[in-house]
């Protein structure tokens, strides 16, 4: 792995972001090194840089926590967590794990928390630290790109929403129709509540019509509060993401007896509150803050299910600094979210890669690839399938991929490495060999050697197979192999014992062969 890597660093409050190379963060035991591979723009990474908040960051820092990536290093006595893993760093980087919040569920209010992006480095960079304790693990239904903002905007609404105590067949008023407003409609749809969505701008009313809210409300236009309580009787429930004051007197307003309003917009300043209606109608309100990890692991399923659906603008890091001008402004519809690493390069790690020219003029490449349960190689058939668009390629791929799903299926196997190596051969490419299935191409077509070997132990053993590899095929030619491994001669079997692999029992013709010389 090199030894920096680019990041967004804020070095003074209120003046824009340098970017620049930076070193890669340093695996500690406990800690977890991920390849951000996507990251959301928070109006909370706003407040970092402009230093707004009574509590700051201390400069210099990288700002970011919806970041979106995969697992490339796991430290010492991490043992839940392994390099491949798809996962999500939330704003909620660690807690103490022992207060009376942390064991009670509400870690979001630990006074012991580091926050992402704020008191701990974040996710404007191409790598992050993260603790694997908080991490969320991203369903293999969502792609990094709309998972970034499921971390944040997705996990601070929807928490929001359970704490308005609003049931099935309820009224929620969702006040602010923006990045955060668009999934809370989104989430209270699918949580089965009628939608009163309320806004002062035409895009955002327009939005939340094409979500189905059942009543839009234009507040610039009319009084809300007169409209919801003489239409539905008052809300049961109303969230608030907007940041006007005024609006947090007005959602109180608006709830029926016994309602319960929740806020997450942080606009400054304090608001005027009826003691008597509260009181009298025993209405509640509360405060939210983003939420815990069972909320998080949650509404990301929701999305992973298309139940909700972020609306963002893909940009890069390097314009992080118009991004939020351009949220200074009012300027964004929905989310933002930088594209910042290359899937390719986190499937496939560069210092394990191995290009060989071989003797007859073909090119093999070798590349590590984790697969460890059905959902990864479905996965890892996309990717293929969208980088690789040679007819011979696909021709060969379809046919072997359906059939290696469903072997997978009926095989017992517990989190080994496969390698899997293509061939490359008139242009053309063709998949050789993949995860524990038997391919033996016509030796007429294709000379050069595709192997496949499962059952990693470790990086170490991962890159002595590779070595070996790389010795044979500059000089000869053989068969695909896989299986607990499977060999087709003397050279492969010597490899075999090397790195201590073992030899199970099969029909097939090639397996006998092997078993017989060995």
């Amino acid at each position: 792995m090199q030894k920096t890597m680019k990041a967004a660093v804020a070095y003074q409050f209120g003046a824009p972001l340098k970017i620049e190379d930076v070193p890669i963060p340093q695996i500690v035991p406990g800690k977890i090194l991920i390849k951000v591979m996507a990251s959301g723009v928070c109006h909370t990474d706003l407040h970092a840089i402009q230093g707004d908040w009574p509590v700051k960051p201390t400069l210099p820092f990288i700002p970011g926590h919806e970041g979106a990536g995969i697992v490339v290093a796991v430290g010492k006595d991490v043992t839940f967590i392994k390099e491949g893993d798809r996962v999500g760093i939330p704003w909620l980087y660690t807690a103490c794990g022992h207060c009376q919040f942390c064991l009670t569920g509400w870690e979001t209010l630990c006074e012991s928390q580091q926050n992402t992006g704020y008191s701990v480095n974040g996710c404007f960079a191409e790598y992050v630290l993260a603790d694997p304790n908080y991490v969320a693990h991203i369903p293999s239904q969502l792609d990094f790109i709309p998972a970034a903002s499921i971390l944040c905007a997705g996990l601070t609404v929807y928490k929001g929403i359970k704490e308005t105590d609003t049931k099935p067949g309820e009224w929620i008023v969702i006040w602010g129709i923006g990045g955060l407003g668009h999934l809370a409609v989104q989430y209270a749809k699918a949580m089965g509540l009628h939608v009163v969505a309320i806004d002062i701008h035409e895009a955002q009313l327009q939005l939340a019509r094409e979500l189905k809210a059942d009543i839009v409300i234009d507040a610039a236009k009319e009084d809300a509060v007169k409209r919801v309580n003489e239409e539905i009787k008052g809300a049961h429930g109303v969230l608030v993401t907007a940041v006007s004051a005024e609006v947090f007197s007005q959602s109180v307003k608006m709830l029926r007896r016994h309602g319960t309003a929740a806020f997450v917009g942080l606009p400054p300043g304090e608001f005027k509150l009826s003691i008597f209606d509260m009181v009298l109608n025993r209405k509640t309100i509360r405060g939210s803050i983003v939420g815990t990890r069972a909320d998080l692991a949650e509404c990301l399923s929701f999305a992973a299910e298309g139940k909700v659906a972020v609306r963002y603008t893909v940009d890069s890091l390097e314009n992080i600094n118009t991004i939020f001008k351009k949220m200074k402004n009012g300027e964004i519809s929905g989310r933002i979210v930088m594209k910042i690493g290359e899937e390719d390069a986190a499937i496939y790690p560069k210092e394990l890669i191995s290009t060989i020219d071989l003797s007859n003029g073909n090119k093999v490449t070798i590349r590590p690839v984790k697969v460890d349960d059905k959902e990864s190689l479905q996965d890892f058939i996309r990717h293929l399938s969208n980088q690789n668009k040679h007819s011979q390629f696909m021709e060969n791929f379809k046919e072997l991929s359906s059939d290696v799903l469903k072997r997978m299926t009926q095989i017992d196997y517990d989190q080994e490495m496969v390698l899997l190596a293509t061939c490359h051969k008139d242009g053309k490419e063709m998949i050789i060999g993949m995860a524990r299935y038997i391919v033996n191409p016509d030796k007429t077509s294709c000379e050069s050697i595709i192997v496949v070997a499962d059952a990693w132990q470790n990086q170490k053993i991962g890159r002595q197979l590779l070595d070996h590899l790389t010795k044979i095929a500059k000089s000869k030619g053989f068969i695909a192999i896989t299986g607990l491994i499977l060999a087709s001669n003397v050279e492969m079997i010597e490899l075999v014992k090397h790195v201590g692999f073992t030899i199970s029992n099969s029909d097939d013709p090639t397996m006998k062969n092997a078993i017989k010389t060995l």
